[in-house]
Protein backbone atom coordinates (compact mmCIF):
# COMPACT_ATOMS: atom_id res chain seq x y z
CA UNK A 1 0.00 0.00 0.00
CA UNK A 2 0.95 3.60 -0.48
CA UNK A 3 2.63 5.22 2.50
CA UNK A 4 0.30 5.78 5.46
CA UNK A 5 0.89 9.53 5.58
CA UNK A 6 -0.84 9.81 2.22
CA UNK A 7 -3.41 7.05 2.84
CA UNK A 8 -4.71 9.06 5.76
CA UNK A 9 -5.22 12.09 3.53
CA UNK A 10 -6.74 10.74 0.32
CA UNK A 11 -10.44 10.09 -0.03
CA UNK A 12 -10.02 6.37 -0.62
CA UNK A 13 -7.26 3.82 -0.21
CA UNK A 14 -5.47 2.65 -3.33
CA UNK A 15 -2.53 0.45 -4.24
CA UNK A 16 0.67 1.47 -6.02
CA UNK A 17 3.87 -0.31 -6.88
CA UNK A 18 6.95 1.79 -6.49
CA UNK A 19 8.36 3.09 -9.80
CA UNK A 20 5.68 1.24 -11.78
CA UNK A 21 3.33 4.13 -12.60
CA UNK A 22 3.39 6.82 -15.28
CA UNK A 23 0.22 8.61 -14.17
CA UNK A 24 -1.64 9.19 -10.92
CA UNK A 25 -4.95 9.51 -12.80
CA UNK A 26 -5.91 12.63 -10.81
CA UNK A 27 -5.92 10.70 -7.53
CA UNK A 28 -5.12 13.89 -5.62
CA UNK A 29 -6.92 16.59 -7.62
CA UNK A 30 -9.77 18.40 -5.80
CA UNK A 31 -8.80 16.78 -2.50
CA UNK A 32 -9.57 19.07 0.45
CA UNK A 33 -7.76 17.06 3.12
CA UNK A 34 -4.15 16.77 1.92
CA UNK A 35 -2.01 19.41 3.60
CA UNK A 36 1.48 18.21 2.66
CA UNK A 37 2.94 16.12 -0.15
CA UNK A 38 6.55 15.05 0.05
CA UNK A 39 6.18 11.52 -1.27
CA UNK A 40 7.47 12.20 -4.77
CA UNK A 41 10.44 9.94 -4.11
CA UNK A 42 7.97 7.06 -4.53
CA UNK A 43 7.41 7.74 -8.21
CA UNK A 44 9.67 7.32 -11.25
CA UNK A 45 11.09 10.47 -12.82
CA UNK A 46 8.92 9.93 -15.91
CA UNK A 47 5.60 10.27 -14.09
CA UNK A 48 3.32 13.15 -15.02
CA UNK A 49 2.33 15.51 -12.20
CA UNK A 50 0.13 17.66 -14.43
CA UNK A 51 -3.04 18.73 -12.60
CA UNK A 52 -2.52 16.09 -9.95
CA UNK A 53 -2.80 18.68 -7.18
CA UNK A 54 -5.20 21.13 -8.81
CA UNK A 55 -7.77 22.52 -6.38
CA UNK A 56 -6.21 20.84 -3.33
CA UNK A 57 -7.46 23.64 -1.13
CA UNK A 58 -5.65 22.55 2.05
CA UNK A 59 -2.25 21.80 0.51
CA UNK A 60 0.33 23.79 2.46
CA UNK A 61 3.54 22.23 1.16
CA UNK A 62 4.62 20.41 -1.95
CA UNK A 63 8.00 18.82 -2.70
CA UNK A 64 8.52 18.23 -6.39
CA UNK A 65 10.83 15.44 -7.66
CA UNK A 66 14.41 16.67 -8.00
CA UNK A 67 14.58 15.58 -11.63
CA UNK A 68 11.43 17.41 -12.71
CA UNK A 69 12.41 19.94 -15.41
CA UNK A 70 9.07 21.69 -15.91
CA UNK A 71 6.58 22.55 -13.20
CA UNK A 72 3.27 21.35 -14.69
CA UNK A 73 -0.21 22.81 -14.38
CA UNK A 74 -1.51 22.66 -10.82
CA UNK A 75 -3.93 25.53 -10.41
CA UNK A 76 -6.22 26.68 -7.59
CA UNK A 77 -3.79 25.91 -4.75
CA UNK A 78 -5.31 28.40 -2.35
CA UNK A 79 -3.39 27.47 0.82
CA UNK A 80 0.13 26.78 -0.45
CA UNK A 81 2.81 28.09 1.91
CA UNK A 82 5.97 26.19 0.89
CA UNK A 83 7.31 25.08 -2.48
CA UNK A 84 10.41 22.89 -2.55
CA UNK A 85 11.66 23.45 -6.07
CA UNK A 86 13.20 20.61 -8.12
CA UNK A 87 16.97 20.73 -8.39
CA UNK A 88 16.75 20.40 -12.19
CA UNK A 89 13.84 22.76 -12.83
CA UNK A 90 14.20 24.93 -15.94
CA UNK A 91 10.63 26.05 -16.62
CA UNK A 92 7.28 26.94 -15.11
CA UNK A 93 4.75 25.45 -17.49
CA UNK A 94 1.32 26.66 -18.57
CA UNK A 95 -0.74 27.66 -15.52
CA UNK A 96 1.79 26.10 -13.16
CA UNK A 97 0.35 28.01 -10.20
CA UNK A 98 -2.65 29.68 -11.80
CA UNK A 99 -5.32 31.18 -9.55
CA UNK A 100 -3.68 30.06 -6.33
CA UNK A 101 -1.80 31.32 -3.33
CA UNK A 102 1.89 31.79 -4.02
CA UNK A 103 4.06 32.64 -1.00
CA UNK A 104 7.21 34.70 -1.26
CA UNK A 105 7.89 33.90 -4.90
CA UNK A 106 11.62 33.65 -5.58
CA UNK A 107 12.06 31.65 -8.78
CA UNK A 108 15.25 29.57 -8.51
CA UNK A 109 18.35 30.00 -10.63
CA UNK A 110 18.32 27.69 -13.63
CA UNK A 111 14.76 28.53 -14.67
CA UNK A 112 14.86 29.90 -18.22
CA UNK A 113 11.18 30.24 -19.08
CA UNK A 114 7.86 31.05 -17.47
CA UNK A 115 4.88 29.83 -19.46
CA UNK A 116 1.60 31.49 -20.30
CA UNK A 117 -0.44 32.31 -17.19
CA UNK A 118 2.01 30.40 -14.99
CA UNK A 119 1.47 32.84 -12.10
CA UNK A 120 -1.63 34.62 -13.39
CA UNK A 121 -4.46 35.48 -11.01
CA UNK A 122 -2.46 34.15 -8.09
CA UNK A 123 -2.49 36.05 -4.84
CA UNK A 124 -0.42 36.34 -1.68
CA UNK A 125 2.91 37.07 -3.33
CA UNK A 126 5.01 39.29 -1.10
CA UNK A 127 7.53 39.76 -3.89
CA UNK A 128 8.39 38.28 -7.24
CA UNK A 129 12.08 37.63 -7.95
CA UNK A 130 13.16 36.31 -11.35
CA UNK A 131 16.55 34.59 -11.71
CA UNK A 132 19.53 35.68 -13.79
CA UNK A 133 18.87 32.69 -16.08
CA UNK A 134 15.38 33.74 -17.18
CA UNK A 135 15.12 34.30 -20.94
CA UNK A 136 11.40 34.28 -21.74
CA UNK A 137 8.07 35.06 -20.05
CA UNK A 138 4.78 34.07 -21.62
CA UNK A 139 1.53 36.00 -21.84
CA UNK A 140 0.31 36.89 -18.32
CA UNK A 141 3.14 34.68 -17.09
CA UNK A 142 3.96 37.05 -14.23
CA UNK A 143 0.72 38.78 -13.58
CA UNK A 144 1.95 40.73 -10.58
CA UNK A 145 -1.12 42.30 -9.08
CA UNK A 146 -0.30 41.34 -5.50
CA UNK A 147 3.48 41.72 -5.38
CA UNK A 148 5.11 44.63 -3.59
CA UNK A 149 7.74 44.61 -6.34
CA UNK A 150 9.17 42.61 -9.25
CA UNK A 151 12.91 42.07 -9.48
CA UNK A 152 14.59 40.55 -12.52
CA UNK A 153 18.25 39.54 -12.22
CA UNK A 154 18.81 38.79 -15.91
CA UNK A 155 21.38 41.08 -17.52
CA UNK A 156 19.79 40.56 -20.95
CA UNK A 157 16.06 41.43 -20.93
CA UNK A 158 13.96 38.28 -21.30
CA UNK A 159 11.60 38.15 -24.26
CA UNK A 160 8.04 39.07 -23.27
CA UNK A 161 4.80 40.32 -24.74
CA UNK A 162 2.79 43.27 -23.45
CA UNK A 163 0.70 41.04 -21.19
CA UNK A 164 3.61 39.40 -19.36
CA UNK A 165 2.95 41.54 -16.27
CA UNK A 166 -0.74 42.04 -16.95
CA UNK A 167 -2.51 44.63 -14.78
CA UNK A 168 0.65 46.17 -13.33
CA UNK A 169 -0.27 49.42 -15.07
CA UNK A 170 -3.23 49.79 -12.72
CA UNK A 171 -1.10 49.60 -9.57
CA UNK A 172 1.13 52.64 -9.25
CA UNK A 173 3.08 51.27 -6.28
CA UNK A 174 4.63 48.31 -8.12
CA UNK A 175 7.95 48.73 -9.91
CA UNK A 176 10.18 46.37 -11.87
CA UNK A 177 13.81 46.45 -10.73
CA UNK A 178 16.53 45.38 -13.15
CA UNK A 179 20.36 45.39 -13.27
CA UNK A 180 21.56 48.98 -13.18
CA UNK A 181 23.77 48.68 -16.26
CA UNK A 182 20.90 47.10 -18.23
CA UNK A 183 18.19 49.64 -17.50
CA UNK A 184 18.30 51.25 -20.94
CA UNK A 185 18.11 47.86 -22.61
CA UNK A 186 15.11 46.92 -20.48
CA UNK A 187 13.28 50.17 -21.18
CA UNK A 188 13.75 49.55 -24.88
CA UNK A 189 12.88 45.85 -24.87
CA UNK A 190 10.06 46.25 -22.34
CA UNK A 191 8.85 49.61 -23.64
CA UNK A 192 5.27 48.93 -22.56
CA UNK A 193 6.47 48.95 -18.93
CA UNK A 194 9.24 51.54 -19.32
CA UNK A 195 7.73 53.95 -16.78
CA UNK A 196 7.78 51.19 -14.15
CA UNK A 197 11.37 50.06 -14.62
CA UNK A 198 13.95 51.10 -12.04
CA UNK A 199 17.63 50.13 -11.50
CA UNK A 200 19.01 47.92 -8.74
CA UNK A 201 20.64 51.04 -7.31
CA UNK A 202 17.13 52.34 -6.51
CA UNK A 203 16.10 48.95 -5.13
CA UNK A 204 18.91 49.12 -2.58
CA UNK A 205 17.45 52.41 -1.34
CA UNK A 206 13.78 51.39 -1.56
CA UNK A 207 14.17 47.93 0.02
CA UNK A 208 17.53 47.82 1.86
CA UNK A 209 16.76 44.69 3.90
CA UNK A 210 15.58 42.75 0.86
CA UNK A 211 18.60 43.95 -1.12
CA UNK A 212 20.93 42.54 1.51
CA UNK A 213 19.03 39.26 1.68
CA UNK A 214 19.12 38.88 -2.10
CA UNK A 215 22.78 39.81 -2.35
CA UNK A 216 22.11 43.06 -4.17
CA UNK A 217 23.72 45.42 -1.71
CA UNK A 218 25.99 46.70 -4.47
CA UNK A 219 24.70 48.72 -7.44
Amino acid sequence: KFCKRVEQCVSSEFSLERNKHTSLQSKFANNRLINSFAETWFFPASISFASQFSSCSSLLKIVFPESLATIPRNDNLSALATIVWPQDVTALGYRAFYNGYIPDCIIPEGVTSIGNQALAQSFGRIRLVLPSTISSIGSSGCQAIYSKYILCKAVVPPSIDNNAFHAISYLKSIFIYVPTLSIDAYKTAWSYYASRIKPFSDFIVDFPDDAEELGLNKP
